[in-house]
């Protein structure tokens, strides 16, 4: 029998030791990253008040009323990040689908800008970078995205639509104060308005496919009859006879390897970063393959 169905371990954030808010409202806005901030430092002092003072800095703040000031402040993470820290990124301010994150001075910071920022800092973080743009639209990042190349985060958090400021306000609070408490375990639980991208969902597909070559080739001709093993296998002949390698055992060697489960493997590197994600997610397949 044919095995369709393949379960994997996902979590919901990066592991990170800091929390760095962006704030790129203006004064006359609910001022959502200063009482986040606040909100933080009070959670901190209630749970750990002994180690309060040595905490409250890896809390910042960063003001970005224009784009000169937004770059500055990824500068300055990106020092930090230089020496260790692994932030959770919260980003504050409104969002239009069409032109990006719009900053006090009317400007518009678009939002492959804001990705290549976010490829900045995860390039410094071993691969571990949680950002959640607290901004009306801001899913709409996502359509910038190359699908052939790693992601500028390893989780993103936004908004699809519209929506009022004290939702965003409770949400960002309430994953604020799960990940203090429980790593992020109660937001991953939650029904929110946010929503999330991921190297999950990155890789979705690509992994689908190449697990149903592995162990339901029948079921991956009928839905992808361009990827048919037979057709495969034609190709990989027609290939091997312009290079003028002999034929003999090549349909065994691509079987082998097809059966193996290489491809997803090969797929979930190149598209993941190397991180205990990446490894538990690489068990799961080959677990899966020798079932």
């Amino acid at each position: 029998m044919e095995r369709t169905k393949f379960s994997i371990r996902q979590s919901g954030f990066s592991p990170a030791n800091a929390i760095f808010i962006i704030d790129c409202l203006d004064e006359n806005d609910l001022q959502t990253g200063h009482r986040r901030l606040q909100g933080v430092h009070d959670l901190l002092q209630e749970l750990d008040p002994g180690r309060f003072v040595e905490l409250q800095p890896f809390v910042r703040r960063f003001a970005a009323g224009t784009a000169k000031a937004f770059a500055a402040a990824i500068d300055e993470i990106l020092k930090l990040t230089a020496q260790g820290i692994h932030p959770i990124l919260f980003i504050d301010g409104h969002g239009r689908p069409d032109k990006g994150l719009r900053l006090p001075n009317n400007e518009y910071l678009p939002w492959q800008d804001l990705l290549q920022h976010c490829h900045r800092i995860i390039q410094l973080c071993a691969g571990e970078l949680s950002v959640i743009v607290a901004a009306c639209h801001s899913m709409a990042a996502i359509k910038n995205l190359d699908p052939n190349t790693r992601l500028p985060f390893a989780f993103y958090y936004g908004y699809p639509s519209t929506v009022a400021a004290g939702v965003i306000l409770d949400e960002t609070q309430l994953i604020c104060k799960s990940l203090l408490q429980d790593g992020g375990k109660t937001a991953m639980e939650a029904k929110l308005k946010l929503r999330k991208y991921s190297e999950y969902d990155h890789i979705q597909t690509v992994l689908a496919m190449a697990l149903l070559l592995s162990s339901a080739p029948q079921t991956s001709a009928e839905c992808m009859p361009e990827l048919s093993r037979a057709k495969l296998r034609r190709a990989f002949e027609e290939t091997a006879i312009s290079l003028e390698v002999r034929l003999a055992g090549t349909r065994r060697q691509l079987n082998a390897t097809l059966n193996s489960g290489k491809v997803a493997i090969s797929l979930v590197n190149r598209l993941m970063y190397d991180t205990p994600r990446r490894k538990r997610l690489i068990e799961d397949i080959c677990k899966h393959i020798e079932s």
